[in-house]
């Protein structure tokens, strides 16, 4: 048999190796291994389990990164509250603002009806509404009314 050359069965022993190649190579392998101690030493090389040491510290991207997930979850957690808030405003202002009725002497009438109650008129702007309380009792100079 003819000799081959080292660097060809080097292209091979890879592939001899995790056991991909056809019966011809694997002879033709064979044979050179027994012949040349430099192949024969590359092929022990490879058969080996290769052991890769775990890194036990923390890289510097895996710290940033750590960092920007604590930050994006602060930004996310921020916004939804400052979100809410508005909304809450919001709403508050829309459906529970009341705006005060403008006050003047002439704006309001106080009258006395036969029964003694006290009615408060008021004769301004409609304001969409009307606000009555329970009985009161007012002294006025001296005397007990009911304000209704």
């Amino acid at each position: 048999m003819k000799d081959t050359k080292c660097t060809v069965i080097q292209d091979f022993v890879p592939l001899y190796v995790d056991e991909v190649v056809s019966d011809d190579t694997k002879s033709l392998v064979n044979e050179h291994l027994l012949t040349c101690e430099d192949c024969r030493n590359e092929y022990e090389q490879m058969k080996r389990t290769l052991y890769v040491p775990i890194e036990n510290k923390a890289t510097l991207f895996s710290q940033l990164k750590k960092r920007w997930n604590r930050k994006k979850w602060l930004l996310i957690f921020g916004s939804v509250l400052t979100t809410t808030l508005i909304g809450f405003a919001l709403f508050s202002f829309i459906f529970y603002y009341a705006e005060p009725i403008p006050y003047t002497a002439d704006l309001f009438e106080l009258e006395e009806t036969a029964d003694g109650t006290l009615v408060l008129n008021y004769f301004g702007e409609s304001h969409a509404g009307s606000h009555t309380t329970h009985s009161l009792e007012v002294e006025i100079d001296g005397e007990v009314k009911k304000l209704a």
